[in-house]
């Protein structure tokens, strides 16, 4: 479902369904969504429905896929008949099917797993990672998608690695704004496991996107920062491509010798380009940064427009070798303050998100296991400039996938599964549309 409300959350103005009809072979997930210039929405996730609502789209049938695609942990059974990437746009006013489209080959596409897709490891470490990927608009209002594929005939077109590397690679496409014309479209990835997780566009429309990879043999590494697989389950990768996805400008491993992701990238008005990751035991390198907390294992960075020369990097946390949080939204805003927002520690372990990094404005400064946080960094990586915890005294709060917004103006607008166990604990607004938790679990 989609909902939309009033800028002070008082108002639902409206929701609406959208996915296939067969409740017995059909699953959908929404994995992220932006809005155009005219309020429309654009949203991009995955689906196992043969049924799923096809407007004018570039490909009308589900391509197909395997059976198994079960995660059960996030409650999420993609049933029979496997999963396509799906594409759609709706009218500002949610009345309106616009465009839509799948986008898939014959194996499972737009769900990054590993073996067992049950488990976490490798490139599914965090909780809903399965799940990543982001859906952007360049200045012309075509439509980008950064995800991943298991096929080996996902539509290509004009590419600029036209074959699968191996096992899962990532995909990078574009399509036009009503979603019925390939522009372009590519795989990326090498002879391992590989997942594109977030994509922006520079001033000349060029195309940056970031994820991880577990292959030594990624395509277009050239002159970047790191040529090289640096080792350990992961690396993380940054790559840049000309307007029309043929041509690869550059590209860099991001990364130690021990696990390391990279999950969003952001680019400032002079095309400098910023990412935020993971990188476990606070061994990722840190260049003129007034701001970090040593040894810790997630990281913010800066590259230059060229991804040859690191401007400024920084780790964050409490200090500890583990993974505090797991990113769900990443923003440089107009000023070049670099805002980061998300969730920790481990489901799974319920360790508590302690010693994080808070200021003395700071909304919360405690937190329940697991819980939201939110960080700002003062340009150029100065100072911290806003730190704090958000979230209920008693339920835990998550993020299931998938990918949350800043805009431009430093406004988080970030969705939280909270109030589990029937509660209604998390924070809200005066006024707010509802201040109780009317599912019974999570909101």
């Amino acid at each position: 479902f989609i909902s939309k409300y009033s800028s002070d959350g008082t108002a639902m103005l409206w929701t609406c369904f959208i996915g296939g009809g067969d409740d017995t072979n059909g699953t959908e997930t929404v994995h992220s969504l932006i809005c155009d210039s005219s309020d429309n929405v654009y949203l991009y996730g995955a689906t196992s429905s043969l049924d799923f609502p096809i407007q004018n789209g570039y490909q009308s049938s589900h391509g197909g896929g395997v059976t198994g695609a079960n995660f059960t942990s996030n409650g999420v059974h993609y049933l029979n008949n496997g999963t396509d990437i799906y594409v759609s746009k709706l009218s500002a006013n949610g009345m309106s099917l616009m465009g839509s489209t799948y986008m898939g080959g014959s194996l499972n596409d737009g769900v990054s797993y590993n073996n067992n897709p049950g488990s976490y490891d490798s490139l599914a470490t965090n909780y809903g990672d399965q799940f990543r990927g982001e859906i952007m608009l360049d200045q012309a209002g075509n439509c980008i998608v950064a995800s991943c594929t298991r096929s080996n005939d996902f539509p290509t077109q004009n590419a600029f690695q036209p074959v699968n590397g191996g096992k899962q690679d990532g995909v990078i496409f574009k399509l036009s704004s009503d979603l019925s014309t390939l522009q372009w479209s590519s795989y990326y990835g090498g002879s391992e496991k590989d997942a594109c997780y977030s994509v922006k566009v520079d001033e000349s429309d060029n195309v940056i996107f970031t994820g991880g990879t577990c292959s030594n043999d990624l395509p277009g590494m050239g002159a970047g920062w790191q040529t090289t697989y640096n080792g350990g389950k992961t690396d993380g990768f940054v790559m840049k491509l000309t307007p029309d996805g043929t041509t690869g400008i550059n590209g860099s491993y991001i990364g130690t010798t021990n696990y390391d992701q990279a999950y969003f990238v952001e680019v400032d008005r002079v095309n400098q380009v910023y990412l935020v990751g993971q990188s476990i035991n606070g061994s990722f390198p840190v260049f003129n940064s007034g701001f970090g907390i040593p040894n810790s294992s997630q990281f913010v960075m800066r590259l230059d427009s060229n991804l040859v020369n690191v401007v400024n990097s920084t780790v964050f946390g409490n200090g500890g070798a583990g993974i505090n949080i797991s990113p769900s939204a990443f923003l440089v805003d107009i000023c070049g303050n670099i805002y980061i927002s998300g969730w920790g520690a481990s489901l799974f372990t319920n360790t508590a998100l302690s010693g994080m990094p808070l200021t003395v404005d700071a909304f919360q400064s405690t937190t329940t296991s697991p819980g939201f946080y939110l960080l700002v960094i003062e340009r150029d990586f100065t100072d911290i400039l806003y730190g704090s915890y958000l979230g209920g005294s008693i339920s835990g709060e998550h993020v299931d996938g998938g990918t949350s917004r800043f805009d431009r103006n430093g406004i988080v607008y970030q969705s939280v599964c909270g109030g589990c166990g029937s509660n209604s604990d998390f924070p809200t607004s005066p006024g707010a549309w509802s201040d109780q938790n009317l599912s019974g679990n999570c909101n």
